[in-house]
């Protein structure tokens, strides 16, 4: 089911959204911030953060490279979907974000990166397979264990945190900002 066709926002939602701003605005800033937001499950850290504000902010900043990672491609892949499936609403307030009818030269629309033509991009991967190459002013990481079982697992967790470092936090250009997002 779209989450956004019953959206309520709770008091909750209204303050992870003055979070995020404040989140925005030292990046703008120069001040590198880090946020993590834990909720329970179902509460809509992926709606809310993941897609909502990975748009607002890309309608604000469409020069800006953005990392989305999650626990895994297959899941990075749905949510890239489930922003692909937005993107027309996004693109009324903000044109640029329009998927372009017709690739320029050097412009590649894929599942896993948008590129605008006015030099930003929206890459979205799963931690343990985050490609070389891939920049970020912005990165998000979302639920970077699948299961508790993986949570749980010495060497998974690990796997994860090398990964964090080497492959995610490597990635941060100057001045960027990271948000976390998982469930306790």
């Amino acid at each position: 089911p779209d989450p956004s066709s019953r959206y309520v926002m709770a008091a909750w939602h209204q303050e992870v959204c003055g979070i995020l701003e404040r989140f925005l605005k030292d990046i703008e800033a120069g001040k590198e911030p880090r946020v993590f937001i834990l909720a329970p499950i179902r509460h809509g850290k992926t709606h809310l953060c993941g897609l909502a504000f990975l748009l607002y902010v890309l309608g604000r900043h469409p020069e800006w490279p953005i990392l989305f990672c999650s626990n895994g491609d297959k899941k990075a892949e749905d949510d890239s979907v489930d922003r692909q499936r937005v993107r027309p609403a996004a693109a009324e307030v903000f044109p640029h974000l329009a998927r372009p009818t017709s690739l320029t030269p050097g412009t590649k629309e894929t599942l896993k990166v948008w590129k605008l033509a006015t030099g930003g991009q929206l890459a979205s991967y799963g931690i343990n397979n985050c490609p070389a190459g891939v920049n970020a002013k912005l990165a998000v990481l979302d639920d970077w264990y699948p299961n508790t079982e993986k949570a749980q697992s010495v060497a998974y967790r690990k796997k994860v945190i090398g990964n964090f470092r080497g492959a995610f936090v490597s990635r941060l250009v100057e001045d960027a900002g990271i948000l976390l997002m998982g469930t306790p």
